[in-house]
């Protein structure tokens, strides 16, 4: 039945490669133990590994780059023949100083735990448990050596969006009128809800980040006037004794840099310790990446200096004899 699917869908116009797989990307997949044929290394746990069952183009559809050695041949995906394709990570992780073409694979889920299969090719690693982790180690076998469970089938299409989704659910209908077709939704689509719990904790952690940084804004402000005030009489002997507007501002400013300068440091300092928690929520970024981190220093810096400056320009106005008499 898959067969003549893939072949019927494999047919319409627009449809460059189409596969089977028994797990979307970024929805996980089904776990085993696997060993090299020769055993795990004495005192080795045993490494798990997702398992995926494919049948026609489907590492040309998902765009799964190969690495060495070769995909599965059309009669090995029809006849179910004892081969697999595993990727980078395995390979690394069971041979890590030698070739893993053509070496024996053991895996614990098979029905012939004394059988193995023959590892023919090598491809990159696919993300299958979100895009904060790395790829895990993954195993591929002909869906006809191990036919477990359903298949969900990708279609790389040339044609935008969903513009081909009537002309596959009629195809699959072609081959069996009693078959529906379930959700069908591109790849892009599929991402996007992989990771919408992240994208929600990055609004709410940019929106307390702004309010954070309103705050100390106001808070630097209102101490920076509150000092102000209460130094009133200093400020006006200061005046009065010939210290003019432009000394007055570098004083309140100098004792503002100074503060500025260790919350930034203590705060700098902080964030780089918590940036390991955060690590798992971050793709792509570093938890201490030097650009990020930068544009945060000159942003607090300039916020801050702003917030300096209007108290200590009113500093330096105040008349002496008035600052001296109020206090």
């Amino acid at each position: 039945l898959y067969d003549r699917v893939l072949s019927r869908v494999s047919a319409l116009p627009g449809a460059e490669e189409v596969g089977g797989g028994s797990f979307v990307p970024m929805r996980g997949s089904f776990d085993t133990n696997v060993e090299a044929a020769g055993g795990a290394p004495e005192g080795e746990a045993a490494r798990s590994a997702g398992v995926q069952l494919v049948d026609g183009d489907y590492f040309d559809a998902l765009g799964i780059d190969l690495v060495k050695g070769r995909l599965f041949a059309g009669g090995e995906l029809t006849t179910g023949d004892r081969v697999a394709v595993i990727n980078r990570t395995m390979e690394r992780a069971l041979w890590p100083e030698g070739e893993a073409l053509g070496q024996p694979l053991r895996l614990t889920f098979d029905e012939s735990p004394d059988a193995t299969w023959t590892v023919v090719g090598v491809v990159e690693g696919v993300r299958r448990r979100g895009l904060a982790r790395e790829p895990g180690l993954e195993v591929y076998l002909p869906y006809a050596a191990q036919p477990q469970g359903g298949l969900t089938f990708f279609v790389h299409t040339s044609a935008g969006g969903l513009d081909l989704a009537p002309a596959v659910r009629s195809a699959v209908q072609e081959v069996d009128p009693r078959l529906g077709v379930g959700l069908v939704q591109p790849l892009d689509e599929v991402l996007y809800w992989s990771i919408w719990q992240q994208r929600m904790l990055r609004y709410l952690l940019s929106l307390f980040a702004v309010l954070a940084l309103i705050l100390a804004a106001v808070g630097v402000y209102g101490s920076l006037s509150y000092s102000v005030t209460t130094r009133q009489r200093e400020i006006g002997v200061r005046m009065a004794l010939g210290a003019d507007l432009r000394r007055v501002v570098r004083m309140i400013m100098r004792e503002a840099g100074t503060l500025l300068a260790v919350s930034l440091a203590v705060g700098l300092a902080l964030a780089l310790l918590l940036g390991q928690v955060l690590a798992g929520l971050l793709y792509g970024v570093a938890p201490w990446d030097p650009v990020t981190l930068t544009v945060i220093l000159v942003v607090l810096v300039l916020v801050a200096a702003g917030s300096v400056l209007v108290p200590a320009l009113r500093a330096g106005r105040l008349n002496p004899v008035r600052a001296l008499r109020e206090e």
